[in-house]
């Protein structure tokens, strides 16, 4: 069976289209790669890997319908008191009003925030209590498939929330070594979280030079900082 089946894999099934993938090319792409009509709209044959790698531009073009509603919300406050001091382009992180949204966020109170309302990453505010743009960017980073395999979105939860102290053990038992390593992943608990972290380590711990960390960090789940 398992003969039979090493036949199929990588044969591709069917085509498909990536939701929100757009290709941005300053030539015309109908001479340089395959090109099919899908509807009336041409795509390319190619993933979007390959065509990133073939020179043009490919880009995760994304519509939030929740942007929509905290403009409609910012709009009925306007409607009702005529003035209030919120700014969309200009948000305060402290003060009362942060403070009272942090707050929020740590109860898991997140129903309708984009990329927070799952119970999975309800039950991760609730443990970190982030009280950061930094604690949402790694609270964010940390719950994908490759950091939860490893436990890792509970382990940098239980730090952040000041459940567990952080420690580098795992990691190294020299102690020249672990202040090293802390230098690059303080900011996230002593959890490795971000692509830029795994390069930074690669450089200052392995000792790779500029292409090796780039190749160790095309072979890991990607997740760059937002």
């Amino acid at each position: 069976m398992v003969e039979y089946a090493a036949v199929l894999e990588g044969v591709v099934v069917s085509p498909g289209i990536h939701p929100c993938g757009v290709v941005v090319s300053d030539e015309n792409l109908t001479p340089l790669v395959p090109m099919r009509l899908d509807g009336g709209v041409w795509v390319t044959e190619w993933d979007g890997p390959d065509i990133a790698d073939f020179g043009p531009l490919k880009m995760d073009v994304l519509g939030l319908r929740t942007l929509d509603i905290v403009k409609a919300a910012q709009n009925n406050v306007l409607a009702e008191d005529g003035e209030i001091d919120f700014d969309l382009m200009d948000l305060r992180l402290d003060g009362s009003r942060a403070d009272a949204t942090w707050d929020l966020l740590g109860r898991g109170d997140s129903t309708g925030v984009f990329q927070l309302e799952s119970g999975g990453m309800r039950d991760l505010l609730t443990t970190a209590r982030p009280r950061s743009l930094d604690d949402l960017s790694a609270l964010i980073a940390a719950y994908r498939p490759g950091p939860m395999s490893a436990g890792m979105h509970t382990e940098w939860a239980e730090r952040a929330g000041g459940h567990t102290s952080v420690a580098y053990d795992s990691l190294s038992t020299d102690p020249a070594e672990q202040e090293t390593i802390g230098a690059v992943l303080g900011e996230s608990q002593g959890v490795i979280l971000f692509q830029e972290q795994m390069m930074r380590l690669g450089k200052i711990v392995g000792k790779f030079d500029a292409r090796e960390p780039t190749t160790s960090v095309a072979r890991s789940p990607r997740r760059s900082r937002p």
